[in-house]
């Protein structure tokens, strides 16, 4: 079962499979768009097939449509039907303008992907705690060690005193 994000897209998908639109494909653009929260794209067969898709859609939707594209050859028409966007495609024409790439690189490039699971803290406190006393070690200038003792005691100089 489909899950559908809003109520027009789940009405909008069921007329378009009464329509026997083929291919039928949504995305939901809830996050990435103020004009729209879904788009639906879908194709048939031949001109006359998009002419019968589109016609159902404009008469059953007709009084939430804003706008219809493309009635002139439909070869691609585009509904613009409130808060979800149509576009019904002639089949050799949706594969030439491949929209579905370019709504999903859309949505890939917005949307954040999961960061990586964290480990626990004390496996990750180790490692810096290990890895910072390698780094100070690395850094650390090695003082050599005296060979000899020194036997005498420094002696005091002051500033008025002459050797």
């Amino acid at each position: 079962m489909t899950d559908y994000p809003s109520l027009a897209l789940k009405n909008v998908c069921h007329l378009l499979e009464d329509a026997k639109a083929i291919d039928i494909k949504f995305f939901d653009l809830t996050p990435l768009s103020l004009l729209f929260e879904s788009v639906v794209i879908v194709s048939g067969s031949s001109n006359a097939h998009v002419k019968g898709i589109s016609e159902k859609i404009s008469i059953l939707l007709k009084k939430d449509i804003i706008g219809i594209e493309g009635k002139k050859d439909y070869n691609w028409v585009l509904i613009d039907y409130n808060e979800v966007l149509i576009h019904i495609f002639l089949d050799s024409l949706r594969e030439s303008y491949d929209l579905e790439s370019l709504y999903q690189d859309w949505i890939d490039s917005a949307i954040p992907k999961a960061p990586k699971p964290v480990k626990k803290a004390s496996e990750s406190l180790k490692k810096v705690s290990l890895s910072s006393k390698n780094l100070i070690d690395s850094v650390s200038p090695k003082i050599p060690k005296p060979t000899k003792k020194i036997s005498e005691s420094p002696k005091k100089i002051s500033p008025t005193s002459k050797t």
